[in-house]
């Protein structure tokens, strides 16, 4: 059975002071790791958003350039429609004009 060596006082206040930095020191680490990840997590969401926000923009860009290139399709088809109709009832009117009314009468 070993006898344990005596400690002083001084020895005593020494070692507390050490163990006492210690835990300070691994604290302030502690708290620094945990900022350190709340940092690389803020900025991975940051990170994430961009992405988000970017593919976003491209998506609207892709549907404003379709419902634009749907518009102008539409319109022409629209001009065309009303161009043959017209010329279909020019056509009907040239047809049935019989010469006895006024030709602004199938104008109206």
């Amino acid at each position: 059975h070993c006898k344990q060596p005596e400690i002083s006082q001084e020895n005593l206040t020494t070692i507390l002071c050490l163990s006492l930095s210690f835990t300070h020191y691994n604290l302030q680490m502690t708290v620094f790791l945990q900022r350190h990840k709340t940092f690389t997590e803020l900025n991975n969401r940051v990170s994430e958003q961009r992405v988000k926000i970017a593919a976003s923009e491209r998506r609207r860009e892709y549907n404003e350039e379709q419902r634009n290139e749907y518009e102008n399709y539409a319109e022409e088809d629209r001009d065309e429609i009303n161009e043959r109709s017209r010329e279909t009832n020019e056509q009907l009117r040239e047809y049935h004009y019989d010469g006895l009314y006024p030709r602004y009468y199938w104008f109206h």
